[in-house]
């Protein structure tokens, strides 16, 4: 969990400080950040008006309205007419604003083809080119970015070539080639020296190649030895190499600057995967110089309840909970805490009250749960009811949660009838219908099962999950096995990767009397994903193969950690007929 929070909010850091906006001087030990036109807009809570200028007649009255409807904050209403007047006039400005609101209100592709206006009408603008850049970047057209990235640097403009990196995974390898190669040729000519490096160190760490990655980040930082991003990165990498201090330079950095805040939030966030003891003094370091700081606090509670301090965890929320607001994701984790110390009424309220996010549905499950576990089935159905018709856009999700959660009670029949409601409203949801067929082969009523996976495939061909679990349930529950071949070969050549497809196709194999085969596939599925139920089956094969000593090494490792799966302890049980593992 403290993870998963702490890898989202270095991303952001990464990207945000350093990538977007800054310069680097390289004669000069640390960079300089200059903050863009809309960047104050969103610090003060609004865009930047357009100057006052003469406008034809007919775009008068719009752009009045959009003036008016800023000031008002409906920036819905405000966009629209200056993206209209932006297509109409060939005005700088009016383009300039209509960017700036566009990206402001994270509609992305208004503010693209805004944006494109923009540096066509004033290519001298290094405002209109840097957002360019930075946008094309983010959608993966790097060679677009490039240009206006290099037409920063040549005019000696702030050029984050780092933003290159952002979609490189995705790039086909002749593309990520070609932009590495033009890298270096603008690396030759001397641009941007430090941030191309940059660049080029987060590429080959996308590439797997860490010794170049390193090289480039060391050369970035020879020219910029404060830089943040660069000193982040480096310490990532060597950690990756397995060196003794791998933070030696940022400590450095943060011993030398101990007001900076942005510094030492990096280093935490960077201490929280490996040491959180350490993390946990860096962050009660930045609460001291920001006491009122809810994020803050809830990180300190999260990493004090990792550590197993709970008393600490308790202050930390204590104090949260003093601060005149409480974010979702606050009340999901307070609603957490109550629920684990038994305290259901609180737990219940905070989970109320995370009202969308991320982590909504999760508030649902958690709330759900505590309802089934009081056999509260009416509050139960009542809370998912009202749910749905809070959250609209949620209501097909919503549906299957509450199914999941009725199944997983036991409640088997009142888990169909829900799902028959929202396939009822929903007939087209393809995860509704495999949920359904899912809790039918878990009650033996394979015809229903067979009946909603046809119909998926039907409208589908396709989909790999309902081939293979149409041919696992064939393969498994039936004798219809060379039918079961046909679906799992099918799901498998669409998904070769697949742990799930790959233990159908090793159990298929055993059901065959190919215990080669078998065991070929079910090792591939248990070592990319070991599941109880991959072990369970790899365990047999080896157990009925004679390697019973292997079989029982895979099974008592998979108790270990599954004692409770059903699966693994049918399987153990029928085959070593209570024998000593």
């Amino acid at each position: 969990m403290i993870l998963r929070l702490t890898t989202l909010s270095l991303s952001v850091i990464l990207f945000i400080t350093g990538c977007a906006t800054t310069k680097v001087d390289e004669k000069e030990p640390a960079a300089k950040t200059a903050q863009t036109t809309v960047e104050k807009a969103v610090s003060e809570g609004k865009p930047a008006s357009v100057p006052e200028r003469p406008f034809p007649d007919g775009s008068l009255y719009p752009l009045l309205v959009a003036e008016f409807a800023l000031r008002r904050q409906d920036f819905p209403t405000a966009l629209s007419h200056y993206l209209q007047q932006s297509a109409a006039l060939n005005d700088p400005a009016i383009s300039a604003q209509a960017t700036r609101l566009a990206h402001f209100m994270r509609e992305e592709e208004q503010a693209l083809t805004a944006a494109r206006q923009w540096a066509k009408l004033s290519p001298e603008s290094a405002e209109a080119h840097r957002m360019l850049a930075v946008m094309l970047s983010r959608e993966g057209d790097v060679f677009p970015a490039l240009e206006h990235f290099e037409t920063l640097a040549r005019a000696g403009e702030a050029a984050a070539f780092p933003m290159l990196a952002y979609r490189f995974a995705e790039l086909p390898a002749p593309t990520q080639n070609a932009v590495i190669k033009k890298l270096k040729h603008l690396l030759d000519e001397g641009l941007e020296k430090a941030q191309i490096h940059l660049a080029l160190a987060y590429m080959y760490k996308t590439l797997g190649d860490v010794d170049t990655a390193l090289a480039n980040v060391s050369a970035c930082l020879a020219l910029a030895p404060q830089h943040q991003q660069a000193m982040l990165l480096e310490a990532k990498l060597l950690q990756e190499t397995g060196a003794a201090k791998p933070f030696a330079r940022i400590e450095q950095a943060v011993a030398a600057h101990p007001d900076d805040r942005l510094l030492r939030l990096n280093y935490a966030t960077l201490l929280t995967e490996s040491n959180l003891s350490a993390a946990r003094k860096q962050y009660e370091k930045l609460l001291a110089q920001s006491p009122r700081d809810g994020e803050l606090l809830l990180y300190l509670a999260l990493i004090n309840r990792s550590l197993g301090d709970k008393l600490a965890a308790r202050h930390y929320l204590e104090r949260l909970q003093e601060l005149s607001v409480v974010t979702d994701q606050a009340h999901f984790y307070l609603g957490q805490f109550a629920e684990e110390e038994g305290r259901i009424s609180d737990a219940t309220s905070h989970y109320r009250q995370v009202r969308e996010g991320r982590l909504f549905l999760d508030a649902q499950r958690h709330h759900g749960k505590m309802l089934l576990n009081q056999h509260l089935l009416e509050e139960f159905s009542e809370l998912f009811h009202h749910q749905r018709k809070q959250h609209d856009s949620l209501a097909e999700p919503l549906f299957g949660l509450e199914s999941a959660l009725l199944a997983g009670a036991g409640l088997d029949a009142q888990a169909i009838t829900v799902l028959d409601a929202g396939i009822a409203k929903y007939p087209a949801s393809t995860s509704l219908r495999y949920a359904r067929a899912m809790q039918f082969e878990s009650m033996d009523r394979l015809d229903a099962m067979e009946a909603d996976l046809r119909t998926i495939l039907g409208r589908e061909p396709d989909n790999s999950s309902a081939l293979n679990a149409l041919g696992y349930t064939l393969a498994n529950k039936t004798d219809r096995l060379d039918e079961a071949a046909g679906l799992i070969q099918r799901a498998l050549s669409i998904d070769p990767d697949e742990p799930a497809i790959l233990d159908s196709m090793g159990w298929l194999s055993y059901r065959q009397g190919d215990y080669t085969q078998a065991l070929a596939y079910l090792k591939r599925a248990y070592q990319a994903f070991p599941d109880p139920e991959v072990a369970a089956h790899l365990g047999e094969v080896l157990w009925m193969n004679g390697d019973r000593n292997a079989a029982r090494e895979v099974w008592q490792k998979a108790l270990h950690e599954n004692a409770d799966h059903p699966v693994l302890r049918e399987t153990v049980q029928r085959l070593t007929q209570d024998e000593a593992l």
